[in-house]
């Protein structure tokens, strides 16, 4: 099959595989305190010049408010 062609998914397959993916994982929430943290670590990298991918930022604000309960950053454990 060429690669432009799309096969429609079955919504109840991939709902069964991210729930089968999922069991037994903690689910972060993404909540008012990680949008924060989000704004926050995006404006650091963007004064530095260094950005980094969209995708990245999220999951280094919603690690940091799991880790800290807050959305401001304390100095990771080396």
């Amino acid at each position: 099959m060429p690669a432009s062609v799309r096969v429609p998914l079955d919504t109840n397959i991939v709902i069964g595989l991210l729930e089968g993916f999922a069991a037994g994982r903690s689910i972060l929430p993404c909540d008012l305190n990680v949008a924060r943290a989000y704004g926050q670590v995006r404006q650091r990298l963007r004064e530095k010049g260094r950005p980094i991918p969209e995708n990245d930022i999220w999951i280094a604000a919603t690690a940091n408010v799991s880790r800290t309960g807050s959305c401001h950053p304390r100095p990771a454990l080396s």
